[in-house]
């Protein structure tokens, strides 16, 4: 990394602290690789840390293998169809471009768990095999999404994914603010399973989300009382109206 000057560090990290990651001898490939994906990182002393990954792999005795550029590039691409580049951005590090990890959390959008904290950092329970396996087990098997089902998701482009994601991340919060209501999960998974079929008609383009959570909510479900009482709360998540919509690119 000859320039310097072209790496962002956040405000108040000095960068000449971080001299030797720079200047390692795939930084430059690492820091182009991120460039050719869109990504602008301010980075401090995590997520410089990709800058020093090898060429190959280097094996600790029973861990993960070193992360690797080409990895690391994998990662991106996925992370790019998945439509988190944001989330991705603002929370680099050596663990989250692992393929393992990024394996986790397109796991976690599949199936409606929550993979980010309300300060927007990715959950802790996604860092090892253990922990995901131990948080995992909240989705029960029987709910867990079909191969079908995941096709029909990989069917939607980046806008569809875009709002998609925007879905999950609003209803995500919701169950994170009512950790005891045992319906609220319920509705949430009918919802993520059955809006793909209006992202995908691009129904977003002329309709409130709002609309279009509402009219999927309890499809193909026997509907209790205890879950109608739900609707208005669930709805709340969606308080944006077109012009706000619009504004955001998604029209």
């Amino acid at each position: 990394m000859k320039d310097m000057g072209k790496v962002k560090f956040k405000e108040g990290i000095d960068k000449y602290k971080f001299i030797a990651d720079l200047q390692g001898p795939n930084a430059d490939e690492v820091y182009e690789l991120l460039g050719k994906f869109g990504y602008d990182i301010e980075f401090d002393g995590r997520s410089v840390k990709i800058l020093t990954v090898p060429t190959k792999p280097v094996y600790f005795h029973d861990n993960e293998p070193e992360l690797t550029v080409s990895e690391i590039e994998h990662s991106l691409e996925e992370i790019k169809k998945l439509g988190l580049e944001e989330a991705f951005g603002n929370n680099m590090s050596l663990n989250s471009l692992r393929s393992s990890f990024v394996a986790r959390v397109e796991w976690c959008v599949n199936n409606n768990l929550p993979f980010m904290d309300q300060e927007n950092n990715f959950l802790t329970a996604l860092n090892t095999k253990k922990t995901f396996a131990d948080y995992s087990t909240q989705v029960p098997l029987k709910e867990v999404k079909t191969v079908s089902d995941t096709e029909a998701m990989e069917e939607m482009d980046a806008e569809d994914r875009q709002v998609y994601n925007q879905v999950v991340e609003s209803l995500n919060y919701l169950i994170l603010q009512n950790p005891t209501n045992e319906y609220l999960p319920k509705i949430v998974a009918n919802i993520t399973k059955n809006i793909v079929g209006s992202l995908k008609r691009k129904e977003y383009r002329f309709l409130p989300l709002n609309d279009i959570v509402q009219s999927v909510m309890y499809e193909g479900i026997d509907v209790t009382p205890e879950m109608q009482e739900l609707t208005d709360l669930i709805l709340s998540a969606f308080p944006l109206d077109r012009t706000n919509e619009e504004s955001r690119g998604l029209a």
